[in-house]
């Protein structure tokens, strides 16, 4: 029996629906989320957003996280909209340079 949300399909069958669900959310919604930014690293900024909602979406129907599980909308809404605000607005330091991955 397969999932019939792309979150379960992903899990069971990831080659065969990886590529779908990358054209859809970074070539897609999350492509144009990105042109919307303003500043540095709009893409990565768009892509944290898509990976922390697609987190939350794990973390509440597939794991079924207790306290997660058991928030109110409101209560996830407000400290969402917290993080998202971060990334969209971006009120952080910039980050540091990348390190050298040279073994």
């Amino acid at each position: 029996m397969q999932p019939a949300d792309p979150f379960g399909a992903a899990l069971v069958r990831p080659a065969a629906v990886r590529d779908e669900l990358r054209s859809r959310l970074c070539a897609g919604y999350l492509a144009d989320f990105a042109e919307r930014l303003e500043g540095d690293d709009a893409a990565l900024r768009a892509e944290l957003m898509g990976a922390l909602l697609m987190g939350i979406g794990v973390m509440r129907s597939l794991v079924r996280a207790p306290a997660l599980s058991e928030a109110t909308f409101e209560e996830t809404r407000v400290l969402v909209a917290r993080l998202v605000h971060t990334l969209t607005v971006g009120d952080v330091p910039p980050p540091r340079p990348r390190a050298s991955r040279e073994s």
